[in-house]
């Protein structure tokens, strides 16, 4: 079976060119999106993990406007109350241990003026204006912050209200002119390595998925549901929990000997169904561009080919699953390396198979 050479499915989620033509048409999906990331916790719907996600789009389009010339940028300046010390210019020290141990400081950060000058890059594209405070304008060119202007505007602004579809479909516009037909990896070590590895935080279903009735218990029986890329609060009724261990495993539960494992609490949470919402084609088109198919192996999860060797699949596309080897004679240690293309319905799961002894001690 042929060997891919860093094939651009599974290379880097971001995109390394854009045209004028990309960037016009993402600026609509990133404007309502960068105004949603200020709004407030609970207007996020649990998803603030995308907000990584967003302003990485949002820089890197700036800097490709900045090279293809279609952007204006100017330093501009603004005076606002310290928050330090809340415009008093005394700061007020507490004892973390005693509450009444207190004493007032003369605030170093305004010079006791009680008012301080902050400073922003002003990008302009089209009629669209984005603000990047000095502190992480890093990725612009040298700029002269000491060449400030006067500006109308106000900084702190309300985020956008927008609901939890809007947030989703947004997300998946601007995904798909910033990323392309790439895959996204799901790289291991968290959204600090991979900001696009976020989850979508789907609505919460207090319907009993056994009895199929608004779940009456007066205990709280409602658990987050952890599926590839997708999470939800599921409830059930008190007297219907030993009822659906009787139900069969649902995906991605019933690819592996463990289940769902740690995310468990009453092992039903295996058997929940997948959210109706996970259905819709703007859902689905997400997860497929992370490699993620709904009934097979999701990235990072293992699996056997059929010649016995031990793979871990890094992305499923258009019923290919791309894997790398976990013991030789396939073995790469590169997340970028070169990935084995293999039919994803050659795969079989962790459960149909127990490792012999000598690959349990290699993968442990």
């Amino acid at each position: 079976m042929p060997r891919l050479s860093r094939v651009s499915q599974c290379g880097k989620a971001v995109a390394e060119v854009m045209t004028g033509s990309q960037i016009h048409e993402i600026l609509t999906p990133l404007s309502k999106l960068n105004s949603w990331v200020r709004a407030s916790w609970d207007a996020k719907f649990d998803m603030h993990d995308a907000e990584a996600a967003v302003y990485l789009m949002k820089n890197r389009t700036i800097q490709y406007a900045l090279a293809l010339g279609i952007a204006k940028l100017r330093i501009v300046a603004v005076e606002r109350p310290c928050k330090v010390c809340q415009g008093t210019g005394q700061y007020k020290w507490v004892n973390w241990h005693n509450e009444y141990d207190c004493h007032y400081e003369d605030c170093r950060r305004c010079a006791t003026s009680g008012r301080v000058i902050l400073k922003f890059a002003e990008s302009t594209i089209e009629n669209v204006r984005w603000h990047t405070p000095r502190p992480r304008a890093g990725f612009l060119p040298a700029l002269n912050w000491d060449a400030c202007e006067r500006t109308d505007w106000e900084p702190e602004q309300p985020g956008a209200q927008l609901l939890r579809g809007e947030i989703i479909k947004l997300l998946n516009e601007a995904e798909r002119y910033f990323v392309g037909d790439k895959l996204i990896p799901l790289a291991e070590g968290g959204l600090w390595r991979n900001p696009f590895g976020y989850s979508l935080h789907l609505e919460e279903v207090r319907t009993c998925f056994v009895c199929d009735r608004p779940a009456n218990t007066q205990w709280n029986f409602g658990h987050p549901i952890y599926c590839p890329g997708i999470i939800w609060k599921q409830w059930i009724c008190e007297r219907c929990r030993s009822r659906a261990l009787r139900y069969p495993k649902a995906w991605p539960a019933n690819l592996n000997r463990h289940g769902r494992g740690m995310y468990c609490v009453g092992g039903w949470e295996d058997h929940v169904p997948m959210h109706d919402a996970a259905q819709s084609e703007i859902v689905r088109e997400w997860l497929r561009r992370r490699g993620i198919v709904q009934g097979c192996i999701p990235p990072g999860g293992y699996a056997f080919l059929p010649a016995g060797e031990f793979v871990q699949v890094k992305a499923i596309r258009n019923g290919t699953a791309f894997v790398r080897g976990v013991t030789a004679p396939i073995y790469c240690s590169s997340v970028d390396g070169d990935f084995l293309a293999v039919p994803a319905n050659n795969l079989r799961p962790w459960l149909h198979k127990q490792l012999p002894a000598a690959q349990e001690s290699a993968v442990a």
